[in-house]
């Protein structure tokens, strides 16, 4: 589906999942994609470089497919870029000129008009053919009125308009509170000058300096994604036929040499998933087997006991390992539950083998008989739970269809254990006939009962 997708429609880059799992994903990174990569730096332009150099490096490791960048820039913007130095000459705020702009292109609300309960802003915008490029907004008219000059003809002395505004004031009659038609040339705002914006914006150049014949329209960015309150960019990728791990681990090694502070990269999705979740279980694991080990030396008061015992699951847990290179299975999460399961049924055989010789050593048989009576009332209860085990999970382990990813792992390593049982299910008579001839600790084989 891949190959064919990605010769039909170019420039798509593709994700194979399920839908809840994609959510899941989804909302577990912040990124739709089985596994990805997460660059987290200042600059979007730096962020996009250092992108496409991680995508190229990781299409060169083995195993990793559907590799894709997540673009930030693309988009394009109109940047009118205010020339202080022009606004001080005209005497115009920069707050005016952002004003202007912000009411004739995207408009701004005046007043409100109250209808009942309901309230409605009343906004003043442009028409759209006075705003549908950079050259009609350039044109848009910006009031300088600070400037004002009042008409007029010249005074006696030539220093100004002999009426209206002066500088040495007016003899005209003050306006009216109702208002008045005459002597109202300081008022009337049809005289007021105005200037263009185009005479109050420069082009910058790449690096940031004035540029008076660059373009107001630049490449900016389409999504701006944050972590941590930092601007992010992503990489994703899948992993197939290579244990992720494994993958991961050597594209780390490419991926690595590339990043200069202050850019820094997290890794999420499913690897992340399985590190957080190993770390889990090497504890729990850990703990349960100590606990384990604890409760078995408190049964039966030997350490020999319990060492012979935990052979059991040593060579259980060998029979699920082989499985898994025998059928070429990568080692994950599921696999790692298998061999909980596993650990428990070893212990339980291990512990009613141990318990049962006991029990004939204290009812004073010898080693041999005691182990040869343990072994033939055991083996059979034994041998039917571990077929049982693999016959039941046989169909599971052999799967290949949907949904298979999550429980043929664990299907194999159980099968796998349970034929290394079959294969040693002396191990435990074994290694007790070396050490069985010292006397029993009284009360160790009320588990056999």
């Amino acid at each position: 589906m891949s190959a064919e997708l990605s010769r039909t429609i170019i420039g798509v880059n593709w994700n194979f999942s399920q839908q809840i799992r994609d959510n899941v994903m989804e909302v577990l990174s912040g990124v739709q994609g089985e596994n990805s990569v997460k660059i987290i730096g200042p600059d979007l332009d730096e962020l996009e470089r250092v992108a496409a150099q991680v995508e190229a490096a990781l299409g060169e490791v083995p195993g990793l497919r559907d590799v894709g960048m997540y673009r930030i820039k693309g988009q394009s913007n109109l940047e009118f870029p205010i020339d202080r130095e022009k606004c001080a000459l005209w005497d115009v705020s920069v707050a005016d000129v952002e004003d202007v702009i912000q009411t004739a292109v995207a408009g701004k609300a005046f007043t409100q008009l109250i209808e009942g309960e309901k309230s409605f802003d009343v906004t003043l915008r442009y028409p759209e053919r006075l705003r549908q490029s950079d050259t009609t907004i350039l044109d848009i008219p910006v009031n300088v009125a600070n400037h004002r000059v009042a008409g007029g003809t010249a005074g006696p002395r030539g220093g100004g308009p002999g009426n209206g505004v002066a500088t040495t004031g007016t003899s005209g009659a003050m306006p009216e509170l109702t208002g008045s038609s005459l002597n109202a040339v300081s008022g009337d705002l049809a005289d007021a000058p105005w200037r263009r914006l185009r005479d109050m914006v420069t082009p910058v150049s790449a690096d940031g300096s004035p540029d008076p014949d660059g373009p107001f329209i630049k490449p900016g960015a389409s999504m701006i994604y944050r972590e941590e309150g930092s601007r992010m960019i992503a990489v994703k990728f899948g992993v197939r036929g290579r244990d992720l791990a494994g993958a991961v681990a050597e594209a780390q090694k490419r991926v690595d040499p590339l990043i200069k502070a202050p850019y820094r990269i997290e890794w999420s999705g499913d690897f992340r998933q399985m590190e957080q979740a190993e770390r889990r279980m090497l504890l729990i694991i850990t703990l349960a087997l100590a606990l384990i080990f604890l409760l078995l030396y408190l049964a039966f008061g030997s350490l020999l006991d319990g060492l012979v015992i935990f052979a059991n699951v040593v060579a259980m847990s060998l029979g699920g390992v082989w499985a898994l290179l025998l059928t070429g299975t990568n080692f994950n999460i599921s696999a790692a539950v298998s061999f909980i399961s596993v650990l428990g049924v070893a212990v339980l055989n291990g512990l009613l083998m141990v318990s049962s010789f006991n029990g004939a050593r204290a009812h004073g048989l010898p080693v041999r008989e005691a182990v040869t009576q343990g072994v033939d009332r055991l083996i059979r209860p034994v041998t039917i739970t571990a077929l049982a085990a693999i016959l039941g999970l046989l169909p599971a382990a052999l799967s290949t269809r949907m949904g298979s990813q999550a429980q043929r792992p664990l299907a194999i390593v159980v099968v796998g254990g349970m034929i290394m049982t079959l294969f040693l299910a002396n191990l435990v008579p074994v290694l007790y006939s070396l050490y069985g001839h010292r006397e029993p600790r009284a009360g160790s084989d009320h588990l056999a009962h």
